[in-house]
C-alpha cells in the first residue's frame, strides 16, 4: 500500500489535523484501501455513491466476460483490458508494448469506430448505439496524435462518466480505446419528479448554506432543462449511471462562498445527493523565491520571498505539505522513509502552516541569512559552518521553498509540448492517496554528525526513480562550500533532480519497467537533460521575464547551482551555453564536443584525464542540446524556437532505446523531426550535432564505448555504390583469420563478418572519405584503419592485421580463484581482462580491511597486505611484452590508480619467476592509457599462468581514495604461442649385422603418437540443488539466532561460500549503512569442504545489530550468492534475488 494511502487509512497523527473533526466521514462508503478522499478544508468532503462498487463490482454479462477474455488473448501478454466497476464494459483496451492495430489511411473516426463494431459484444453497443454517438469531439495533440471522445446521449440528456475515447497515432495505428460506455443508457422517464429549484435547494443544504435559494434567472428549454440562477448556480439533467440502474439526476453547481464551490449529482426523483466534490482546490501560499536568495544570479527579482499562491492540489489542508503532486519534509535525523508498513515520516519532521486561516492556510516562514564573515551579501549563507544551533534555524522555510519549486516544476513538466503527464509516469497521487506522488526530504541529514551533517549529508541531492506506480524520493543535503546553504534553496538543483523522474520514466527497460540509463553513456545523457529541463525552464521564452540571463551573444551566462557556488560553475566544468571554440571564462577548454568524451573529468591536482563520468560527459550532451534551442530560437523565434526545443527533446527521449548512446539519441530526435515535422529542422539538427563531433560518420560500439569516434562532418553527397573488400590475418603468424567481424561507421552502417579464408567484403559509397574501418575478434585487440576514400572504380581493398592479446577474457583467459576481496561486478577482477579501459579490478589498500566500524558491513573483510590475482591462459604463450593501465576505476579518484607493482609467470609447473616490478607515479601522469611493460630474461618461455600483486596507490593520504582502494584498469599480453616440444626417445646403438644376413627390406616407419600433454582442470563445478532460502518464514529465520539455512549440492568436491546482500540504498533506508552506491552484506557463511554430490546446508546469521534493524521489516527483497570453488579453483557462482518474507 502506497504510504500516503496508509496514512489516510490508518488515522496516522500525520493526518490527525487533515481528518479531525471530520464527522461527515461517517458518510462515505467503504472504498478499497480508504476512508474516503481527503477533504481539502472544513466544510463537505467529494463524495461519489459510485464509489461502493469498487469493492463489490456488478456481475459482467458471460458474453462480455468471455468478448474480454478473447481480446485479452488476443492482444498479446502485454494486453491491458479493463471492465468499469459499474458499466462492466470497458474502461480501458490497449497494449503496454504497441498498438491495437496497424497503418491505416483511413480516416481517424472510422478506424476506432470500426474496431469498436468488430467487438461490439464487448463493448455492449449495437449497431444503432455506435450510430448514436454522433460526431465525436476532435483535437490533436502536439505529437500529432487525434484523441476522438464520443459522448452518449438517451433522448438528447448526456450520460455522465460513460462515452468512449480513441486515441489514434499520425500514421492511423489506433494507439488505445477507453471508456466506458453505457450499454444501456434509458432512464424509466426523463421527466424529473424534483424541480431544477427543489436540487439546488437541497445541493445548499447538504453544503451548509444558510441563505435563501437564490432565485431563477433564465430556463431553457429541451431535453435538458437547463436553469440559471440569481447566484450564477446552474442547474441541468444528466443520466448517472449508479450502482442498481441509471438515475436520471440534476446536475447542480452550487456556490456557496469564496471558497466552497461544488458540484452536485442530485437524484431527480427524491433528491438523494449521488456525487458531491468541491471544485475550490486549497488556495493556499508561501513565502517563496523563484529562482534562489542570490540578487547576483537571479533575474526579474527571483531572489525576492514573497507571497506565492499554492495551485489548486498542492496541499491539501495546513498540517503539512502535502498534496497530490508531492510530500515534502525535513529529515534532518536521515531516519524517515517513504517505504516499508511502519515508518512513515515523523510527525516532528512535518512543516505546518503558521498563519492564515483553516481555509486558507499560509506558511510564512522568513528566510534568515546566517551571520557569517565568510558569506558574501549577494550570495546569502543559510547556516554557519561548525554551528549546530543554525543548521536548522531554516528548516521550514526551506522545506516550504522546496515544495513550491517541486509542484511548480511538475505544473510546468505536464504541459505541452513536454506532456509529462499521467499516461508517461509522471509523479501524482490521487485525493484518495492512490499513485506515486514524489517524497521530498529536505535538510536530509543535517544533524547527522553531533548537530551538523555528516560527509555523507553534505554538498549533494539525489533522486530515486522507481518503476511507474512507485513512488520517488528526492533528498536536498546541506552545502558547505562555497556557500554554506540548503540544496532545496536553489532552484536549478530541485528542478535538476525531479527531471531526473523525467528521463527515468520515458527512458525505460521494457521487461521491469525500471530507468534504463545505468550505463555510461545513457547515464552521462539523463544528467544532461536534467540539466537542460531545469536551465530551460529558467530561462524560459520571454526575453523580458526571465529569471536566468541567456544573451546568445555572451557565452557562459547559463550555470547549473549558481547560487551554491557563488556565482560559478561549481557543480558542472563549465555553462550549458559554450559553443565550440568559446573562450569565455565559465567555458572551460573552449565547450565540450564528442572528442572529449571520456576526457573531461580531470584530477583537481594535475588536470590529468580520468576517464568516463556521468555528470562530466553529460556536459557534452547537455551543451549540444542548448545549442539546438539556441539556433530554433534564430530561426523560429523564442515562443516558437523553445517550443520546438522542448517537443523535440521530450518526443525524441520518448523514442530512445534503452541503455541509450549519444548517437542513439541524436538518431530519435532526427527520427522525430523526419516523421513529426515533415524534417523543417533536418538541416539545422545535422549542424547542431556534426558540430559537437556527433556528425555523419560518428561511431560508437556500446553505451559503454569509451572512447567514441566522433566526426564533425555532414552527410556526404550520395556516390554510386562499390564494393570494397579486404582479407583480416594474425600479425604474428600471417594466418587468415574466420569469423572477424568488419564494419564501417556512420548510419546504417554495414557490417560484415569474414570467411574461412579471412576475406570480407562490403558495399561502399564511391568517393567517400570513411574515418576508420573497425575490425574486432574475440581475443584480438580492436583494429582501427586510419582515414581512406573508396575509390570509384571498386578497386578499394583494405587488408587488416590483428594482434592477439593473450590475456583478453574474450580469447580463454580466466581469473582463478581466491580473489580476495572481491567486490563483484562492476569491480571484478575480470574486468581488468575485457578490453577496455573504463572498468578494472578494484580492491582494497595493503593497509586496509575493509572495517568501517564494528556494527558496519559497507565492505568485505579482507586482511591487510598486498592485493593479488592469478590468471590462466588458455594455452602456453612465449610472451613478448606486457601492457598495462594502472588507472583507477568505481568512481574512485586517481590517487587510488596503481601505484606500485610485481607481474609474475610461471609454466605448467606453476613455479612463479618475477617478470616485472615497477612504480607509476602521479607526477608522470600515467593513468587512463596502456604501458608497455619489457619481461625480464628467462620468465617469457611457455608461459601459462600469470600472477599481478598491487602493492601500493599512487597516493593514499588521508581523505584519499588511495586511503582505502587500489585500482587497475587494463592487463594485456602480447606474444606467440609457445611451439610444443616433446622429448626424444634415446637411441639404442645399432648392432652390427652378421655377413650371412641379408638386408631386410625398410618398414615403413610412422612417427610415434605423441603423448598427451596433461590438461589442466578447467570445469566448474556444476550445480545439483537450485541454492535458495526455505519457502517459508525465511526472514524469520535470517533473523534468528540459529540463521536463515541454505541447502546445496554440487558434482565435485567444492569449498562454498554464502553472501546475502542489500542494495545500499535499501540498507541505508533501514539505518544499516550511510553508503548510496554499491552493496551492503548482511550475512556470509560457508562450509570449508563439501563432498562430491552430497548435500550441505549453509546457515546465514546475522550480528545482534543487524537483527535489530531487521526487527519491523514484514519482507525484504536480497541478494543470495553461493560460491562454490573445487581443488583446481575453478569456480561457479549462483546469483538468486529472493523475496524473504516473515
Amino acid at each position: 500500500m502506497p504510504p500516503l494511502r496508509r496514512a489516510l487509512s490508518t488515522g496516522s497523527p500525520l493526518l490527525a489535523a487533515s481528518l479531525a473533526g471530520v464527522a461527515a466521514a461517517a458518510l462515505l462508503p467503504a472504498t478499497a484501501g480508504a476512508i474516503g478522499a481527503p477533504q481539502q478544508r472544513e466544510g463537505r468532503p467529494t463524495f461519489d455513491a459510485r464509489d461502493s462498487a469498487v469493492a463489490a463490482p456488478a456481475p459482467t454479462p458471460a458474453v462480455r466476460e468471455r468478448a474480454a477474455r478473447s481480446v485479452a488473448r488476443s492482444l498479446g501478454r502485454h494486453a491491458v483490458v479493463e471492465l468499469d466497476p459499474v458499466t462492466r464494459t470497458p474502461r480501458v483496451i490497449g497494449r503496454t508494448d504497441g498498438a491495437l492495430t496497424g497503418r491505416s489511411s483511413a480516416p481517424p473516426v472510422e478506424i476506432a469506430l470500426n474496431w469498436v463494431r468488430e467487438r461490439r459484444g464487448l463493448f455492449g453497443l449495437a449497431d444503432d448505439d455506435i450510430a448514436a454517438l454522433g460526431a465525436p469531439d476532435d483535437s490533436i495533440t502536439p505529437a500529432g496524435i487525434r484523441v476522438l471522445r464520443w459522448t452518449q446521449r438517451h433522448r438528447g440528456i448526456p450520460v455522465t462518466g460513460a462515452g468512449l475515447r480513441a486515441h489514434v497515432a499520425p500514421d492511423g495505428r489506433l494507439i488505445d480505446v477507453q471508456g466506458p460506455p453505457l450499454a444501456d443508457a434509458s432512464v424509466e422517464r426523463v421527466t424529473p419528479s424534483l424541480s431544477a429549484s427543489a436540487a439546488l435547494g437541497r445541493a445548499r443544504a447538504d453544503a451548509g448554506a444558510t441563505a435563501a435559494t437564490p432565485s431563477v434567472t433564465r430556463s431553457d428549454g429541451g431535453a435538458r432543462r437547463t436553469t440559471r440562477f440569481a447566484d450564477d448556480s446552474i442547474a441541468s439533467l444528466v443520466i448517472h449511471p449508479a450502482v442498481g440502474g441509471n438515475r436520471l439526476a440534476w446536475h447542480v453547481r452550487v456556490r456557496v462562498d469564496s471558497t466552497h464551490v461544488y458540484s452536485y449529482l442530485i437524484d431527480a426523483a427524491d433528491g438523494e445527493v449521488l456525487k458531491r466534490d468541491n471544485m475550490v482546490r486549497w488556495a493556499a501560499s508561501g513565502d517563496v523565491w523563484s529562482y534562489s536568495p542570490s540578487p547576483a544570479i537571479s533575474g526579474n527579482d527571483g531572489h525576492i520571498q514573497r507571497p506565492q499562491p499554492f495551485g489548486g492540489d498542492w496541499v491539501y489542508d495546513g498540517s503539512m505539505l502535502l498534496g497530490n503532486n508531492a510530500w515534502v519534509y525535513s529529515d534532518v535525523h536521515d531516519d524517515d522513509s517513504p517505504y516499508g508498513d511502519d515508518d512513515l515520516p515523523e510527525p516532528a519532521d512535518q512543516v505546518e502552516s503558521n498563519t492564515g486561516t483553516p481555509a486558507d492556510p499560509a506558511w510564512a516562514y522568513t528566510f534568515e541569512a546566517a551571520g557569517d564573515p565568510r558569506c558574501l551579501p549577494a550570495f546569502p549563507c543559510a547556516w554557519r559552518l561548525g554551528d549546530a544551533d543554525s543548521v536548522i534555524a531554516n528548516r521550514e522555510q526551506n522545506a516550504v521553498q522546496a515544495f513550491w519549486f517541486v509542484n511548480t516544476f511538475a505544473e510546468h513538466l505536464r504541459e505541452q509540448p513536454i506532456g509529462f503527464d499521467e499516461a508517461s509516469g509522471n509523479f501524482r497521487w490521487d485525493d484518495a492517496g492512490r499513485g506515486d506522488g514524489v517524497f521530498v526530504e529536505t535538510s536530509d541529514g543535517a544533524v547527522t554528525d553531533g548537530g551538523v551533517p555528516d560527509r555523507y549529508h553534505r554538498n549533494n541531492a539525489n533522486m530515486s526513480t522507481p518503476p511507474d506506480g512507485e513512488s520517488p524520493v528526492m533528498q536536498l543535503y546541506l552545502f558547505d562550500s562555497p556557500v554554506a546553504a540548503n540544496a532545496g534553496d536553489d532552484a536549478s538543483v530541485v528542478y535538476h533532480e525531479y527531471a531526473h523522474g523525467l528521463s527515468n520514466r520515458l527512458v525505460i527497460d521494457t521487461a521491469t519497467r525500471e530507468g534504463a540509463l545505468t550505463s555510461p553513456q545513457g547515464g552521462a545523457m539523463g544528467e544532461a537533460w536534467s540539466d537542460w529541463y531545469a536551465m530551460d525552464f529558467l530561462v524560459g521564452d520571454d526575453p523580458e521575464a526571465r529569471l536566468q540571463a541567456d544573451d546568445p551573444e555572451v557565452d557562459g551566462e547559463v550555470v547549473l547551482a549558481a547560487y551554491l557556488g557563488a556565482g560559478e560553475s561549481t557543480l558542472r566544468y563549465s555553462a550549458l551555453d559554450c559553443p565550440v571554440g568559446s573562450t569565455a571564462p565559465r567555458c572551460a577548454r573552449g565547450g565540450f564536443t564528442y572528442a572529449d568524451y571520456g576526457s573531461v573529468w580531470r584530477s583537481v591536482q594535475d588536470g590529468e584525464a580520468l576517464g568516463a563520468q556521468v555528470h562530466a560527459d553529460g556536459e557534452i550532451w547537455s551543451q549540444t542540446l542548448w545549442d539546438l534551442r539556441t539556433e530554433l530560437i534564430r530561426r523560429h523565434g523564442d515562443v516558437d524556437g523553445v517550443r520546438r526545443a522542448r517537443e523535440l527533446v521530450t518526443e525524441g527521449m520518448r523514442i530512445t532505446p534503452a541503455e541509450p548512446t549519444f548517437l542513439d539519441a541524436r538518431d530519435a530526435i532526427l527520427r522525430y523531426d523526419a516523421t513529426m515535422n515533415a524534417r523543417v529542422d533536418r538541416d539545422l539538427i545535422w549542424q547542431v550535432f556534426a558540430r559537437r563531433g556527433m556528425g555523419y560518420f560518428a561511431a560508437t560500439s556500446d553505451a559503454a564505448d569509451p572512447a567514441p569516434l566522433a566526426d564533425f562532418e555532414l552527410e556526404p553527397p550520395a556516390g554510386a555504390s562499390v564494393t570494397l573488400r579486404g582479407t583480416v590475418t594474425d600479425e604474428q603468424t600471417g594466418a587468415p583469420l574466420a569469423g572477424a567481424t568488419v564494419a564501417l561507421p556512420g548510419p546504417g552502417a554495414p557490417e560484415v563478418t569474414t570467411g574461412a579464408d579471412g576475406s570480407w567484403s562490403l558495399t561502399a559509397r564511391a568517393g567517400t572519405t570513411y574515418p576508420r574501418l573497425r575490425v574486432t575478434l574475440a581475443g584480438y585487440d580492436i583494429a582501427d584503419t586510419r582515414p581512406f576514400t573508396v575509390a570509384g572504380d571498386g578497386s578499394s581493398t583494405r587488408d587488416v592485421q590483428l594482434r592477439r592479446n593473450w590475456a583478453l577474457a574474450s580469447g580463454g583467459t580466466a581469473v582463478l580463484a581466491g580473489v580476495d576481496p572481491d567486490f563483484g561486478q562492476p569491480c571484478a577482477a575480470e574486468n581488468a581482462i575485457d578490453g577496455t579501459l573504463h572498468n578494472g579490478w578494484a580492491s582494497y589498500s595493503p593497509q586496509w580491511d575493509g572495517v568501517v566500524s564494528d556494527d558496519d558491513d559497507e565492505f568485505p573483510d579482507s586482511a591487510p597486505g598486498p592485493r593479488t590475482i592469478e590468471l590462466m591462459l588458455p594455452r602456453a604463450v612465449d610472451v613478448g611484452t606486457f601492457q598495462l593501465d594502472p588507472g583507477a576505476i568505481c568512481g574512485d579518484d586517481d590517487t587510488a590508480s596503481l601505484g606500485s607493482f610485481r607481474i609474475e609467470t610461471a609454466d605448467d609447473t606453476r613455479q612463479f619467476r618475477t617478470s616485472v616490478t615497477g612504480t607509476f607515479h602521479r607526477a608522470d601522469r600515467p593513468n587512463h592509457r596502456l604501458h608497455t611493460l619489457t619481461p625480464a630474461a628467462g620468465t617469457t618461455a611457455a608461459v601459462r599462468y600469470v600472477r599481478i600483486t598491487m602493492l601500493s596507490p599512487q597516493r593514499s593520504n588521508p581523505g584519499d581514495a588511495g586511503e582505502r582502494f587500489m585500482d587497475l584498469a587494463e592487463f594485456g599480453i602480447h606474444g606467440t604461442a609457445s611451439v610444443e616440444r616433446e622429448p626424444e626417445e634415446p637411441r639404442r646403438p645399432e648392432e652390427p649385422r652378421r655377413p650371412e644376413e641379408q638386408p631386410r627390406q625398410p618398414e615403413l616407419e610412422l612417427e610415434p603418437e605423441p603423448r598427451p600433454r596433461p590438461r589442466a582442470d578447467t570445469r566448474k563445478p556444476r550445480s545439483l540443488l537450485k541454492p535458495a532460502p526455505p519457502k517459508r518464514k525465511a526472514l524469520t529465520a535470517l533473523r534468528s539466532r540459529a540463521g536463515m539455512p541454505v541447502k546445496v549440492r554440487f558434482d565435485e568436491a567444492t569449498r562454498v561460500a554464502a553472501t546475502v546482500t542489500l542494495p545500499a540504498a535499501t540498507a541505508r533506508r533501514l539505518g544499516l549503512t550511510r553508503a548510496r552506491r554499491g552493496t551492503f552484506r548482511l550475512s556470509s557463511a560457508g562450509i570449508r569442504r563439501l563432498a562430491a554430490r552430497k548435500t550441505g546446508t549453509v546457515r546465514l546469521k546475522l550480528r545482534p545489530a543487524v537483527r535489530r534493524k531487521l526487527a519491523r521489516a514484514r519482507s525484504l527483497r536480497v541478494t543470495l550468492t553461493v560460491t562454490a570453488t573445487d581443488g583446481a579453483r575453478n569456480r561457479t557462482r549462483i546469483v538468486a534475488k529472493p523475496l524473504l518474507r516473515r
